[in-house]
C-alpha cells in the first residue's frame, strides 16, 4: 500500500485513472461527507473528468437544495461500469458506506480523502490529514492543486462541508487554512448566506 500523498499528488493520481470515478461517503451523510463528495464529483466533471457521487444517502431535509443533489445515483440502482474506481470520501472505514455500496468495494476500492484519525488507510490511494476541519477543506486543496474548475454548485457543497463540520467557525479545528478555503469558496461563488440559512435558520430571507 502507498504512503499518505499530498493533494497534489492526489489530484494527479484522479486525473490519470482512465475510466469512471465513483464518489461516495459514509451513509446518513452529514454536512461534510455530503459537501465534500459532491464537491469532489463536480469539480472533476467540470474538469472533464467522469464522475459521479452514488450511495451518499439519505439525503437531509436542509441539504436537499444544494445543486447536485438530485443527480445523486442510489446504492441500489448503481451499476458498475468496466474501469471504474470508488473514491471513498469523509469515512474512516469501508463498513461504514451505504450497505449498496459495500459489495463492490472490493472490487472498485481505488482512493480515500480523509481527516479522521481513525481511518487506518483503507485506500491503495489516499490522502488522510486529521489537521484537517473537513472532508471539505482537503477535497478544495486537490481540485485548487489540479487545476480543477470550481463552480457555484462545487463551492456551495463544499462550503456546506466546512462550516458544518467547524460548528460555523467556531470548533477548534478551525485553523487559518480553514478560513482561507472559506473565503476562496466565497471568491467562487458560494452564497454562504443561503447555505447558512437553510442549514442552521440564521438568516431571514
Amino acid at each position: 500500500m502507498s504512503p499518505n500523498i499530498t493533494p497534489k499528488e492526489m489530484a494527479e493520481a484522479l486525473r490519470q485513472h482512465r475510466g469512471r470515478l465513483v464518489v461516495t461517503a459514509h451513509v446518513r451523510p452529514d454536512g461534510d461527507a455530503l459537501g465534500a463528495a459532491l464537491g469532489l464529483a463536480l469539480g472533476l466533471r467540470a474538469g472533464g473528468l467522469d464522475a459521479i457521487c452514488a450511495g451518499v444517502e439519505p439525503i437531509a431535509e436542509e441539504y436537499r437544495f444544494l445543486d447536485g443533489v438530485a443527480e445523486i445515483v442510489p446504492a441500489v440502482a448503481f451499476v458498475p461500469a468496466e474501469g471504474d474506481a470508488l473514491v471513498v470520501v469523509d469515512c474512516g472505514d469501508t463498513s461504514r458506506i451505504a450497505e449498496g455500496m459495500r459489495p463492490h468495494a472490493a472490487a472498485l476500492l481505488r482512493f480515500c480523502i480523509d481527516h479522521h484519525k481513525s481511518n487506518a488507510g483503507f485506500a491503495p490511494v489516499r490522502l488522510i490529514d486529521p489537521k484537517a476541519s473537513s472532508s471539505a477543506e482537503l477535497v478544495l486543496a486537490i481540485l485548487d492543486a489540479g487545476g480543477f474548475p470550481v463552480g457555484r454548485a462545487a463551492a456551495e457543497a463544499l462550503w456546506t462541508g466546512l462550516v458544518t463540520d467547524t460548528g460555523r467557525f467556531q470548533y477548534p479545528c478551525t485553523a487559518p487554512s480553514t478560513l482561507r478555503a472559506a473565503a476562496r469558496l466565497v471568491e467562487c461563488g458560494a452564497r454562504f448566506d443561503l447555505i447558512n440559512e437553510r442549514v442552521y435558520g440564521l438568516f431571514e430571507l
